[in-house]
């Protein structure tokens, strides 16, 4: 592979690292479960769920329980696993890392039931909805074989970092011995930050130099509000739920961004003759934020038959209308 080449498949690679991924709606995977119940069925809970882990999967079920008034819901042990693995003879970005640890998922609490009366259920929550932090590294001297008669260097880097918890006040009322309607309220905060960057410098044995530099960075601070309800019905040995999630509603945030990106000595067109040089700098601080996330309706069912009981869920979530973000 000649020299032009090896800088056409860094460049290459520099923009597929360098380029906006579409936001996803990240809230609508369950990738967190909660209540010991919910992790063992991987939360498909939402029919059948009636202890305080249903402040969030429906708050109707809860006033349906007579039993906790606390729980602490942990994952034990959490391994993330982040690697990339090259698609080409040139050993790049091909590194992963790995985070063992534990984490709290869901912390709650039920209030005295003399403050509204035994048919009432007031409960305190506070989870973790999102939690990711990956980071990735790579260190390489001569990725391009241009040793001894020339050299190169290049060192790589992608760090970002999501967070996201919810507390909420949860309020559900038995309407008979077989139903119960009940909604949370909650705040949450959502932290974010991403940071890329690569450089990359090569001397080829004919002593033509490529540098590029490029330097991205993005923090994200915000909190908004929203509401689950929800409505639970049982009987004999059926259950049923369904549960509305709303919009969210932005209360404030703030945000900060860079860009650097400079590239000197490339030729991309192959014809021996360099580009000209490529610089911009951008950086913006004390940006205004927003978060936009869409309805969502789940429904779920549970059948208990002797030693048995069968679970099974479904959530559906709207699309996020991209037209209420102002820019």
């Amino acid at each position: 592979m000649g020299f032009t080449h090896r800088l056409r498949v860094l460049g290459a690679s520099l923009l597929v690292l360098l380029a906006t991924g579409a936001a996803a709606q990240d809230t609508n995977y369950w990738a967190l479960q909660y209540g010991p119940v919910g992790q063992l069925l991987g939360g498909q809970v939402i029919g059948s769920e009636r202890s305080l882990s249903a402040t969030y999967y429906n708050p109707g079920g809860m006033a349906l329980e007579d039993g906790t008034t606390f729980l602490l819901s942990t994952e034990s042990f959490l391994i993330e696993s982040f690697s990339t693995r090259p698609d080409s003879d040139i050993e790049i970005f091909d590194t992963s890392s790995t985070r063992l640890g534990s984490a709290p998922t869901l912390v709650a609490g039920s209030l005295p039931r003399s403050w509204l009366g035994e048919d009432t259920r007031l409960a305190w929550s506070f989870l973790t909805r999102q939690d990711l932090n990956s980071r990735l590294g790579e260190r390489l001297t001569d990725p391009f074989g241009l040793e001894p008669a020339g050299s190169s260097a290049t060192e790589l880097y992608l760090d970002n970092r999501v967070n996201e918890s919810w507390g909420g006040l949860t309020l559900s009322r038995k309407l008979s011995d077989t139903l119960g309607v009940g909604g949370t309220l909650y705040g949450v905060y959502r932290g974010q930050r991403s940071r890329t960057e690569i450089n990359a410098q090569a001397v080829a044995p004919t002593l033509a130099a490529f540098s590029t530099l490029a330097i991205t960075t993005f923090d994200y601070t915000h909190f908004r509000t929203l509401a689950k309800l929800g409505v639970a019905w049982e009987r004999d040995n059926m259950r049923f739920g369904l549960n509305v999630t709303t919009p969210s509603l932005g209360l404030f945030g703030w945000g900060s961004a860079g860009y650097t990106l400079s590239f000197i000595g490339t030729d991309t067109d192959g014809n021996g003759i360099p580009d000209p040089p490529v610089l911009s700098s951008q950086t913006e601080d004390d940006l205004d934020a927003q978060y936009k996330s869409s309805w969502a309706l789940g429904g779920g069912f549970a059948w208990y038959r002797g030693a048995t009981r069968w679970h099974a869920s479904a959530e559906w979530f709207a699309p996020v209308d991209l037209s209420l973000i102002h820019i």
